[in-house]
């Protein structure tokens, strides 16, 4: 398994190779492994970011019990019952079913606590699970990813990568750095949907993007 780290200290793109019982990077003692991450996915190409798997590990720790991964990364592409965009940056974990009320209250605590996460869902809302994600600038309430442009770097640039290369661009690898191949494949899928053609993926682009892929979410959210 491919693991792809956005690490937010350095600016870079760091790669790791793992099997699926291992930890995801920057995680320890099993509180979050490569499959439990991967969940009901079935790639071979993960990604992330150190903020999001470090606050993973040290809330995770601090409850010191097991928590079921429901639902953790998804390709751009792959489409589950009520998922948020999160998950498609490697971003957002849903689950702890195993809990009882009292751990899961807990959790929340700890999770409120860090001040870590855009989203938390409230308890009383949906009881039996627990969602949260990370997310940075994004370009509107209802698209939580970045706007990238040439030179960009993180994991909505593996989003754009992934997106277009399902939809049959020339997208020679997927590794998070916004380059001139992305960019020119990036104009010619705007050229051809009728979009502004400025080479930048911001609030129109990444909506439409959605659209064609995930239609049925952009309805749900909106």
């Amino acid at each position: 398994m491919v693991v792809l780290v956005y690490n937010e200290v350095s600016g870079q793109m760091e790669k790791y190779k793992r099997d699926c019982h291992e930890n995801m990077p920057y995680t320890t003692d099993g509180v979050l492994t490569v499959d439990s991450f991967r969940a009901k996915s079935n790639t071979r190409l993960l990604w992330s970011t150190k903020r999001f798997l470090e606050s993973v590990n040290e809330s995770f720790h601090h409850l010191n019990v097991p928590f079921e991964v429901e639902h953790g990364f998804s390709r751009v592409w792959e489409r589950f019952e009520n998922e948020h965009f999160a998950h498609k940056l490697g971003t957002a974990i849903a689950g702890g079913e195993n809990l009882n009320s009292r751990r899961k209250q807990q959790l929340l605590k700890e999770l409120e606590m860090q001040e870590d996460y855009t989203y938390l869902q409230d308890f009383d809302h949906a009881p039996s699970i627990i969602h949260f994600h990370q997310s940075f600038d994004p370009v509107s309430d209802l698209i939580v990813f970045q706007k990238v442009q040439r030179g960009s770097v993180g994991v909505s640039v593996c989003a754009l990568q992934d997106a277009l290369w399902f939809l049959g661009y020339e997208i020679s690898s997927i590794n998070g750095i916004f380059d001139a191949q992305l960019e020119r494949e990036l104009r010619s899928f705007q050229r051809s949907s009728g979009l502004d053609v400025d080479g930048i993926s911001g609030n129109q682009t990444w909506t439409y993007l959605m659209q064609i892929l995930d239609p049925e979410e952009i309805r749900y959210k909106v």
